[in-house]
């Protein structure tokens, strides 16, 4: 953390200190000269101090950004109201004499302000409130502040005046906390129903960051905008690029979460989707939350089932949902997107089964493909590897022709035997998820196949460049 940083995150804290020390000698000044008996006056005043300030702390906080805007607000009235009767206590006089008026000063000038500061330093030493350990940096504001008033204000300005400034004080506490709230990632939680399975929303207004990620603990699956759309250069390249340049297909058969968006966003009303998922329940509950979403769960076909033991159960006598509906059928699709991680480890039948699975004239996209995996789900050669990552993020090298992408031509080229027509778009090697880098396995890509013989792929599909099966 740089020295910028840390006193960024102590500036709240310290400027709420120096308003509550020189607001509570403020209110011993007065209250002491107002009557006789010191010592009492004064035992009773430092009693009520810390008991104030004791319950202001134990009263604990959430660290939302919206208690803590309203504890800022609190101290601030409280000590317009200081301010507000030490006006009334300079202007009558015998005002400061009588019990009640004292009781309703050690009230207004010493324990609410100190109640309503120790709140607010609850509040701050939540994690979520984006400041530093406020007590040390309110402790070195109130040493400040007591010097300040004994030595500069008490000389030259009344008490109203003083506490006026304390006013003033906690205002800029209260912004410079606003700007550190600013810069807080605020995590959703969604209810998904389905054990394991992790879906929040994350939001921070300044920089502007609004995310929504799905886990299968300990992986991230999915990372979208807030809005829904897409957020990685694999999934843009995919929704905005490679699917609308595709025949608009009748019937579209999805695997895994990577493509449950596309499926739902971007195939056209009229066409039929299935969605083979283990977790029917948290599809069911990403489609209802996921915004943009041109299909409600019921106008979905779910199959619970996972995908790979699915596919190895044939095109025509694969079963979905087995447990709720036996006897059901997949039905050969014009679109087949599989997410990548659910082909990990099956060896090269997987593109046979594929290959039953699509219509004449369709298409099968793997989205997610990295180059670390080869065609049976072990790690790529470490030459294929290291050239990969000597390419750098652009992949221009391998959309030349050169070997940065050998990681991905090894499924590419293990496809390309069962299918027509084969093709590979290859990007970048990170994925940024909420609150930070998610690391890919390598650059990610799409893989896609054709049945027919030499189809016509286009150039590019967003920032990812096309490799075929056939160069170097």
């Amino acid at each position: 953390m740089t020295l910028r940083h840390a006193l960024r995150g102590s500036a709240p804290a310290f400027l709420a200190g120096i308003a509550l020390a020189i607001g509570t000698q403020v209110g011993v000044g007065l209250l002491l000269y107002g009557g006789p008996g010191l010592l009492q006056a004064l035992s009773v005043i430092l009693a009520t101090a810390a008991v104030s300030l004791g319950l202001g702390l134990a009263s604990g906080g959430s660290g939302s950004a919206e208690e803590a805007r309203r504890a800022w607000l609190f101290l601030l009235l409280a000590f317009t109201a200081a301010a507000i009767f030490s006006a009334g206590w300079q202007l009558f006089r015998g005002f400061g004499a009588r019990p009640l008026t004292q009781g309703l000063g050690l009230a207004l000038l010493v324990a609410l302000p100190l109640y309503l500061g120790g709140r607010l330093l609850a509040q701050l030493r939540s994690p979520d409130s984006g400041s530093r350990a406020p007590g040390p940096p309110a402790l070195v504001g109130g040493a400040i502040g007591l010097l300040v008033l004994g030595h500069l204000f008490f000389p030259t300005l009344s008490p109203t005046a003083v506490l006026l400034l304390c006013v003033v004080a906690v205002s800029g506490g209260a912004l410079s906390h606003g700007w550190l709230l600013d810069e807080v990632i605020r995590e959703e939680p969604l209810e998904t129903g389905e054990p394991g399975l992790v879906v929040r929303r994350s939001r921070r207004i300044r920089p502007p960051l609004d995310l929504l990620t799905i886990e299968e603990v300990p992986s991230v699956r999915l990372v979208r905008r807030g809005d829904g759309g897409p957020l990685l250069p694999v999934d843009v390249g995919l929704e905005v690029d490679l699917l609308p340049s595709l025949p608009v297909p009748e019937r579209v058969l999805a695997f895994g979460w990577r493509v449950v968006p596309a499926a739902t966003r971007v195939v056209p009303p009229g066409a039929a989707v299935a969605l083979v998922h283990a977790m029917p329940e948290g599809v069911r509950a990403i489609l209802a939350s996921l915004p943009g979403s041109v299909r409600s769960p019921e106008e979905v076909e779910i199959l619970g089932a996972p995908a790979a033991a699915s596919l190895f159960q044939g095109a025509h006598g694969l079963q979905g949902a087995h447990e709720a509906a036996p006897g059901r059928e997949f039905h050969a699709a014009d679109w087949v997107l599989v997410d990548a991680t659910e082909l990990e480890g099956l060896g090269d039948q997987r593109w046979s089964r594929l290959r039953e699975l699509l219509r004449p004239g369709g298409t099968v996209v793997v989205v997610g493909a990295t180059e670390m995996t080869d065609s049976g789900g072990r790690p790529a050669a470490d030459g294929a590897a290291g050239a990969a990552g000597a390419a750098g993020a652009d992949g221009a090298q391998g959309a030349a022709g050169g070997s940065p992408e050998g990681g991905l031509l090894v499924p590419l080229r293990a496809g390309a035997h069962v299918f027509g027509s084969a093709a590979a778009y290859v990007g970048p090697s990170s994925m940024e998820g909420a609150g930070g880098a998610v690391p890919a396995a390598g650059r990610e890509g799409l893989l896609v196949f054709a049945a027919e013989p030499d189809r016509a792929w286009p150039d590019t599909a967003g920032r990812l460049l096309l490799v075929l099966p056939g160069e170097d």
